[in-house]
């Protein structure tokens, strides 16, 4: 199963370059947190061409524990130099229990995966209909 994953080419959700590009516009430090493996993400990363976006990248196996403990993020925080309180976390159910562990907003968009639901239920700070109505929240 994870052979098949790893070989499944990665794509963009329509609209997440430009909204890269907006928040990077508004001079928001962005940085990425994944349980992924380091490898293999950023070879994504450089594939999609995003690698000017993330000032942080912080991947699956780099400390000591793994989301939803807020170790992750508070590594590409200071990685970045931003304090937890001045950051929004947009990922999935167990993201936010590390955003929230951390200090940090924690904001939600359903996208297509199985798990809409259990985002929901994980209650976050602000719940988005769309990538979108997200960032119009996050640049307020």
């Amino acid at each position: 199963m994870l052979s098949c994953y790893e070989t499944e080419p990665s794509r963009l959700l329509p609209g997440a370059r430009e909204a890269l590009e907006r928040l990077g516009a508004a001079g928001l430090a962005q940085g990425l947190v994944s349980s992924g493996d380091g490898s293999r993400v950023r070879r994504e990363i450089r594939a999609l061409g995003l690698e000017t976006f993330f000032g942080a990248v912080v991947c699956g196996g780099e400390t000591a524990r793994r989301k939803p403990d807020p170790e992750p993020l508070l590594l590409a925080l200071e990685r970045l130099g931003v304090p937890p309180g001045e950051t929004a976390y947009v990922g999935t159910a167990r993201g936010r229990a590390m955003a929230r562990s951390a200090g940090a907003l924690a904001v939600g968009i359903p996208g297509g995966f199985p798990n809409r639901e259990a985002l929901a239920a994980s209650h976050p700070d602000v719940l988005a209909p769309s990538l979108d109505e997200a960032l119009r929240a996050l640049l307020r």
